[in-house]
């Protein structure tokens, strides 16, 4: 063995030299030292067969990792996909002046948003499509989602069960930590309004209509006037609610504490389409549009009464969509007016945009200074961003599916977040536009 050594010396020692530099340089360029088993954390990127063995027809497995990084794009600002191994669906999404909350169903058991069975989850993003952290809501059945809103509290969900037994009603906090569900008996309607202090839940079985106001005790409940709701106004001791039934319209004051009515306006066969508060010569006003064979504008002013409000006919057009400045109501109109109307709290009214069939989106109640967005369909089905003001309009297109909604960030950062595609799944893709 010596004479071996003495022999190949020179072989030898070049070897361990070799060697040794190997090993130093691993060292140099790693922070943490070898690693035996390596994780690929790439994000938004598929696992790949290798490209030594038979190509495969097998769909790759997900393997991203949260939180996940948007994409750079040479087209848009940043594209970011939510997927996994399975199909993701888009549902709502809500938005603080820090975070966007994704809601969307899911039966991935692996991605980024999962569980052992179909589920309802939550992805929280940032301004620039940065997905921070994910939640599936827990379940010991199969969940399908019901409605959602942003509340004081966090992101209330409600979901129901396969078979359609019952409600829960899950709020969890705006980091998606801690989480809480209740249980109420399904209803064929829900639809959720965000108060100052918790939210209102609005159940309709096909007998009743129950108003419930959730708090981290109890869900209390009493009944209301039949009817679908349209919106929800608070003020001191009371709630301001708005409602349709088959007759007409109502407006209803009910007292916080018990439910009881205070006061009630109804106005009959007119079908009430919104309701925006807006301020008139420093004083609170209502403009109501309504649906009676022709579309009217009703302005409302405080003592709410029909007799001293001014009503004006807009056309034989339906609304698609409305928004408000402070100063304005926008509304996007299709029929005999076929476009975005500017209507002013003198019930006059003009064009700012003529370019709308179908919207998908509400406009972006949002303005960066004068200007709005909203999101439609146009003649030819595709895709198109409208920038409107009250003296212009812009449009841009964009190759996006048809369940597409809007993104506005305090940034001034516009995004579309849309159904799309992952492999054979389906999944949800973000993209900044502006």
């Amino acid at each position: 063995m010596l004479n071996f050594i003495k022999k190949h010396l020179t072989g030898v020692i070049a070897v361990i030299l070799t060697a040794t530099i190997v090993v130093l340089a691993f060292f140099a360029f790693s922070d943490e030292g070898p690693v035996t088993d390596a994780v690929d954390t790439s994000l938004n990127t598929p696992t790949t067969p290798d490209e030594r063995q038979e190509p495969t027809n097998e769909t790759p497995v997900y393997s991203g990792t949260i939180p996940k990084s948007s994409s750079p794009s040479e087209k848009y600002l940043f594209e970011q996909v939510i997927c996994g191994n399975g199909n993701i669906t888009l549902c709502s999404v809500h938005q603080t002046a820090f975070s966007t909350y994704v809601i969307a169903e899911t039966n991935c058991k692996t991605g980024d948003v999962y569980a052992e069975k179909p589920t309802v989850g939550l992805i929280k993003l940032d301004s620039l499509g940065n997905i921070e952290k994910t939640y599936s809501v827990t379940n010991s059945c199969e969940y399908e989602y019901v409605a959602s809103c942003l509340t004081n509290l966090g992101i209330a969900v409600v979901t129901t069960d396969s078979k359609n037994n019952y409600l829960y009603v899950t709020v969890t906090d705006f980091d998606l930590q801690k989480t809480d569900t209740k249980i109420m008996p399904y209803a064929d309607s829900v639809s959720l309004f965000p108060t100052e202090d918790s939210f209102l839940l609005f159940a309709d079985n096909g007998k009743e209509n129950f108003i419930v106001k959730y708090s981290s005790e109890e869900l209390s409940f009493s009944t209301v006037n039949s009817g679908k709701i349209v919106d929800i106004f608070e003020f001191g001791d009371f709630y301001r609610l708005t409602y349709n039934n088959a007759t007409g319209y109502g407006i209803t004051d009910l007292n916080k504490k018990d439910f009881s009515v205070i006061r009630e306006l109804f106005v009959a066969s007119a079908t009430l389409k919104c309701i925006i508060p807006i301020v008139e010569n420093g004083k609170q006003i209502y403009i109501a549009i309504e649906n009676e064979g022709s579309l009217y504008a009703r302005k409302y002013f405080s003592d709410m009464t029909v007799a001293n409000s001014e009503r004006k006919k807009i056309a034989t057009a339906d609304l698609l969509g409305q928004g408000t400045d402070g100063n304005n109501v926008y509304l996007c109109l299709s029929g005999g007016l076929n476009g975005v109307v500017t209507l002013k709290t003198d019930l006059s009214f003009s064009y700012s945009a003529n370019r709308t069939d179908s919207v998908i989106s509400d406009i972006a109640d949002f303005a960066y200074g004068d200007c709005f967005y909203l999101l439609v369909h146009d003649a030819n089905k595709n895709i198109a961003l409208i920038k409107t003001s009250a003296s212009s309009s812009e449009v841009t297109y964009y190759p996006v599916g048809d369940k597409a909604l809007l993104i506005t960030y305090p940034n001034k950062t516009i995004g579309i977040i849309y159904q799309s595609s992952f492999y054979e799944y389906s999944a949800i893709k973000l993209i900044g536009v502006r």
